[in-house]
């Protein structure tokens, strides 16, 4: 019944056309999947993706014009208008990093980057509304700058390793669930923002993610072996 409802669920998504997110939950479903592998399996994993990735850009190149514009509408589920600055993202980011080569550092303070006077000069260069970046990881160098950003990065860093440890330790599913929401938010913050801002995904990663370290195992300490030193004149251990 679980595996029938996310079936549907996950046409229902696709038929949304939201590129981004289809893709999230393919990378998430994917790092959930990987987890579970033993370590060396997870190596030839990972080796075999890299062979097939190349094996498909080889084929992708050997297809004609038509058949490579057929490929890419139906990647990009039919939505082909300004594919090439990824819906108007592109020159977005242009504009912000303007904004961000003011303060790169310290960056405009949280959730006080996007204030009225800011979000009318950017509608007037990009002619459309927004009041977000789109990029998850711009998002956080606008408020919290590089500083930010990297902080950011290694606490997910950390997640990822303290969540993969408790599986190890556990088998447990739910730890496999949290690995696989970390992957989905990662890839998702690529051209979105919803993971660097107070809202309800983000909200829930967190409470995925705290709760899987709040009751995370603790580590198995690897005995130290003994390693006595030998006296020169018996041969015996001191």
């Amino acid at each position: 019944m679980l595996r029938s409802a996310f079936v549907v669920a996950f046409i229902l998504l696709v038929k949304t056309v939201s590129r981004t997110s289809v893709l999230a939950v393919l990378v998430g479903l994917l790092v959930s999947s990987a987890i579970r592998l033993p370590t060396r399996a997870r190596g030839w994993a990972i080796w075999l993706t890299v062979c097939g990735g190349s094996a498909l850009t080889i084929l992708y190149s050997s297809l004609t014009d038509s058949q490579r514009a057929a490929l890419s509408n139906t990647a990009l589920l039919g939505r082909t208008e300004q594919a090439s600055s990824l819906t108007g993202r592109v020159p977005l980011w242009e504009e912000l990093a303007k904004c961000v080569a003011r303060r790169p550092l310290q960056g405009y303070g949280y959730e006080s980057f996007w204030v009225p006077e800011q979000i009318e000069a950017i509608l007037k260069s990009q002619h459309w509304a927004l009041q977000s970046a789109h990029n998850a990881y711009f998002e956080v160098v606008l408020q919290l700058g590089f500083v930010g950003l990297a902080l950011a990065i290694g606490a997910v860093l950390v997640a990822f390793n303290r969540v993969q440890g408790a599986y190890s330790q556990t088998k447990a599913a739910g730890y496999a669930f949290a690995y696989g929401a970390l992957g989905f938010a990662v890839v998702n913050g690529l051209l979105e923002s919803h993971f660097a801002k107070l809202k309800y995904p983000s909200t829930m990663l967190l409470i995925i993610v705290l709760g899987a370290l709040a009751f995370a195992p603790p580590r198995e300490k690897v005995p130290k072996r003994s390693n006595p030193r030998m006296t020169l004149a018996t041969g015996q251990p001191r």
